[in-house]
């Protein structure tokens, strides 16, 4: 009778945690994650794209996406070419033709890769978070925002309806044409407080950001009683992947994807 009862009790306890967090979505940061040594590919690269969305359960992936000179969307999360490649400078000051020319400096030697290069079939009913790059390291400028539009508009991005994209932006200046443009927008904060000025100014933002460290459950309520989402990012560990799911987000960004489906489950 008692193990019959203590299996029941474990079998309660595992069905209320899957509950509980089912509605948590688990977000690649970079495809397949930054900064993690089981990641068999780099970031943003489309092999670490499809290794991503060929996870069963996963709900997404996050990319950073930054425009060349040519007005071309490129996958790229640094700052500097030298830093991750065998090039240098900015991607915003390079043409299409020198940046086809590079690749990592792993050992798999992944080539570049452009938006235009993914398979969005292959993320239907999946989410599709697009960090966009604005500020330009190398000539210390602000980045077109219009080309960037453009850009996205010309791949029918405005109207994947069977992909839910969201636009995630580190400056108020691009919030409101980005959503007079058609686009589902999400802004990047620091603080939680710092959101509550964007949506005096911006009420018909998605939601916000954030870093695990900066956000606590009863801010994610309340942003949800407003009807705005909530996204965590900087959750690597087991431990900061735990605490980001008892804080009940719309969804986590985590650099690693299957310990993520695991703490969920």
């Amino acid at each position: 009778m008692y193990f019959r009862f203590a299996f029941y009790t474990l079998l309660l306890a595992s069905c209320s945690k899957s509950k509980n967090y089912e509605s948590v979505s688990i977000i690649g940061h970079g495809g397949n994650g930054l900064e993690i040594l089981n990641s068999f590919y780099h970031d943003n690269t489309l092999e670490a794209i499809e290794l991503a969305i060929s996870i069963d359960g996963s709900d997404g992936i996050e990319l950073d996406v930054q425009l060349s000179a040519d007005g071309e969307l490129w996958l790229y999360h640094d700052d500097f070419l030298e830093s991750e490649t065998n090039g240098e400078g900015c991607i915003n000051s390079k043409t299409d033709n020198y940046l086809e020319s590079l690749e990592y400096k792993t050992l798999a030697k992944e080539k570049f890769a452009k938006l235009s290069d993914i398979d969005f079939n292959r993320l239907k009913n999946k989410q599709l978070y697009l960090d966009l790059r604005h500020f330009n390291f190398c000539s210390k400028q602000l980045v077109d925002l219009n080309k960037v539009i453009e850009s996205l508009q010309e791949l029918g991005l405005d109207h994947l309806s069977e992909i839910e994209i969201y636009c995630v932006v580190s400056t108020n200046l691009w919030i409101q044409p980005l959503l007079n443009a058609g686009f589902k927008v999400m802004a990047t904060i620091t603080e939680f407080a710092d959101f509550e000025s964007i949506l005096q100014q911006y009420p018909e933002v998605n939601g916000a950001v954030i870093n695990n460290k900066s956000v606590n459950l009863e801010d994610v309520k309340h942003l949800e009683s407003l009807g705005k989402k909530v996204v965590i990012f900087e959750v690597r560990s087991p431990k900061g992947i735990r605490s980001a799911l008892k804080k009940y987000p719309f969804g986590i960004m985590t650099d690693d994807i299957r310990t993520a489906l695991i703490e969920k489950y």
